[in-house]
């Protein structure tokens, strides 16, 4: 959320009138918590939420209850009422100083999911992956589809081969792609 909020100070250029805090902290719940993904998790109106409910969404988006119930608001999810309901209740339970459930800070995946891929796929070595991830690989290759169709005696592969492009070209004589490269059937 502080980065989200950080980033709303350098695209934001709030208007006269607009208290540029508030607006860095809403872009940061917005670029966060996106209106259309926040509502189909929460639905469009709302009368009640239990905190259970907000602990899952902290999790899922990543940001504090007072964040989700800023944002909520700001959607007119929950009413200004019930927001005030949930702040004098956030007040009583000492929230406001520590949330339970703290949202542990997150583990990057991209370059070990990658490196993992480049591996399986035959791309580099397993000491090229160890020193990409910076400790011994925990995983053997799964069975690799290549080695065992090379493995098969050659008349086998062929047939396969011959099989797989039949259904190949079904599936694109069927098939057409559209002006948004997306197929289409017709």
């Amino acid at each position: 959320m502080s980065l989200g909020h950080e980033l709303g100070h350098l695209v934001l250029a709030p208007t006269s009138g607009l208290d540029d805090e508030k607006a860095a902290y809403r872009f940061g719940a917005a670029f966060l918590a996106p209106r259309e993904t926040l509502l189909r998790e929460v639905g469009r109106r709302r009368t009640d939420i239990t905190s259970e409910e907000l602990f899952i969404l902290k999790r899922r988006f990543g940001i504090s209850v007072a964040a989700l119930l800023y944002r909520l608001r700001d959607l007119g999810v929950i009413s200004e009422r019930y927001s005030q309901e949930w702040w004098r209740y956030i007040g009583s339970m000492g929230w406001k100083k520590e949330e339970p459930h703290e949202t542990l800070p997150e583990k990057p995946q991209w370059l070990a999911q990658s490196t993992l891929r480049a591996f399986s796929e035959g791309l580099i070595t397993r000491a090229d992956a160890e020193a990409l991830l910076e400790h011994p690989l925990e995983t053997t290759a799964g069975p690799s589809r290549r080695r065992a169709l090379a493995a098969l005696p050659r008349e086998t592969r062929a047939a396969l081969l011959v099989k797989q492009a039949a259904a190949a070209a079904d599936f694109y004589a069927s098939e057409r792609v559209d002006s948004d490269d997306e197929l289409v059937d017709y």
